[in-house]
């Protein structure tokens, strides 16, 4: 792993997401998933998109991944950040996740989802 990636998970810790850094974050847990999310699922629910895994691409606290779980079997999450996997282990447990990096060769064969978010 190089410097840069070192220095960048160091970064994603916890004053990451409590407006203690860069990240323009006030609280993060504070944000309502639902509204910020909810014309992802309705626009599947609406088009009868027929869809069984997904990936989130730097899944955070996983409540992306919460809101997904309504249209989706399977969730399947990455993110950088140790603390912010520990967190989302809580709020969507049913999910598979890893704390990977974009350096890291991903741990999926190819065509293993059928949505992909970043």
């Amino acid at each position: 792993m190089s410097i840069s990636f070192l220095f960048m998970i160091e970064e994603f810790g916890r004053s990451y997401f409590y407006g203690f850094s860069k990240s323009n974050y006030l609280n993060y847990e504070k944000l309502n998933p639902s509204k910020l999310f909810e014309g992802i699922t309705y626009f599947v629910k609406k088009h009868n998109i027929r869809v069984n895994n997904v990936l989130d691409v730097g899944c955070a606290f996983g409540f992306l991944l919460k809101e997904l779980s309504s249209v989706f079997d399977e969730l399947h999450g990455f993110d950088i950040s140790e603390f912010a996997i520990a967190k989302a282990r809580k709020v969507v447990p049913e999910a598979s996740l890893k704390i990977l990096s974009l350096e890291d060769p991903l741990p999926y064969p190819d065509d293993s989802f059928d949505c992909i978010m970043l």
